[in-house]
């Protein structure tokens, strides 16, 4: 018993001692995932509300003193339009529903006999469901109607007809929205992962079992080593990452079920050469980041410690995608590392995609991860560093 006190006071001395390993271990990964959750809360809470001082464009085909008394104390604007002038208008994004009553439709209602075996009056309210605007107001009228249609013992029925498509949103656009909600945090967090597993054995992994001190003992320039293992951890990061998130695009689909039609075939070439792109820069940026880490490790142990704050940091900058919603227009955007990565995704899967932010992306991931590689030299050349001494 002796003996396991004595380990324990040991290895318990060692940990709590070392100020780095109780910041990395025990305070930073439980405050970043506060932070991230409380950001993730507000990023859900964003994507599906309405700004307090937004008034929703609402179309009618008709005057009527029921709506006039429905829309009195709620933030709308309306106008009146022929049925297909207001279907064209929210195909156009002109307005956020459009609502076809029947003629008449503050006589028909109350006139209408339930007994009489008829067909009751219809009314048709169209809507977007891929624009949360659209989707909100029709939450809130369609419930204003519903509750009047049951106070009046049903005297008329509500978006009844099955040969009238109510919801206007195209395929492209519902694909486009779930996809680009889902894919850029997915994709940002399996790069990483991909990323990580490769780049901290390699470096970390070598310096703990001793072989690096042999291979920076052969006649070749620190700078090439440095080159040729991130670009070999980029090749294998790329193909993990790759890989993954075909499978991830496959199960979106099975993911939404099918309630909702999910299809990858609005993307162009384009889309996909400059999603390419994206992708390799980003890798090689992960795996640069993560080299350096871990060749300032004593362990791949170690390294997990010390690459843990910047898996939440690229989580974090991940969820901006959800955040935001839409991909900035400004170039300066695209000029921060990472977060350049995260809203071309986001630009891309929203079917946006644009070559200058693009490109601007990929120079400066390039940029950056050839100044890391340069900065991974002077580590290896450094022997109090690679021997840990």
């Amino acid at each position: 018993m002796k003996g396991v006190l004595t380990v324990m006071k040991k290895e318990l001395r060692r940990f709590f001692t070392d100020t780095r390993m109780v910041l990395t271990v025990l305070l930073l990964p439980g405050f970043l995932i506060y932070v991230m959750y409380s950001f993730m809360g507000t990023a859900m809470t964003g994507m599906f509300t309405v700004d307090d001082e937004y008034r929703y464009r609402v179309g009618v085909s008709e005057e009527s003193e029921y709506l006039n008394m429905f829309f009195a104390e709620m933030p709308v604007d309306t106008q009146q339009m022929p049925e297909a002038e207001g279907v064209d208008a929210m195909l156009n994004g002109m307005l956020d529903v459009y609502i076809a009553l029947p003629a008449d439709f503050d006589g028909t209602v109350p006139a209408y006999d339930v007994t009489a075996g008829n067909a009751a009056p219809q009314v048709g309210i169209y809507y977007n469901s891929a624009d949360t605007n659209s989707q909100s107001a029709y939450s809130m009228i369609y419930t204003v109607f519903d509750t009047f249609e049951s106070s009046l013992t049903n005297k008329f029925d509500i978006n009844a007809d099955p040969s009238i498509q109510y919801d206007l949103a195209a395929e492209e656009e519902t694909s486009a929205m779930m996809l680009s909600l889902l894919m850029p945090l997915l994709l940002t967090m399996l790069l990483f992962t991909g990323s990580m597993s490769v780049a901290m054995e390699s470096i970390a992994g070598e310096k703990e079992r001793g072989t690096m001190a042999a291979l920076l003992i052969t006649p070749v320039k620190r700078s090439s080593i440095a080159m040729g293992k991130i670009l070999a951890l980029g090749i294998t990061a790329f193909a993990s990452g790759i890989i993954t998130t075909g499978f991830v695009m496959a199960s979106v689909p099975k993911l939404m079920g099918e309630a909702v039609e999910i299809t990858a075939d609005i993307y162009s070439v384009t889309d996909y050469i400059m999603l390419m792109f994206v992708v390799v820069s980003t890798v090689l940026l992960y795996v640069t980041a993560i080299s350096l880490l871990s060749a300032l490790a004593k362990s791949v142990k170690e390294a997990q410690a010390l690459v843990t704050p910047l898996m939440m940091l690229v989580v974090f900058v991940g969820l901006t995608a959800m955040f935001s919603q839409t991909a900035p227009t400004e170039v300066y955007w695209y000029c921060i590392p990472l977060y350049n990565s995260v809203q071309s995704l986001l630009a891309i899967f929203s079917a946006q995609g644009n070559i200058l932010h693009t490109a601007v992306s990929v120079v400066v991931n390039l940029a950056v991860a050839g100044i890391g590689i340069l900065a991974l030299a002077k580590i290896f050349d450094n022997e109090r560093i690679i021997f840990n001494k």
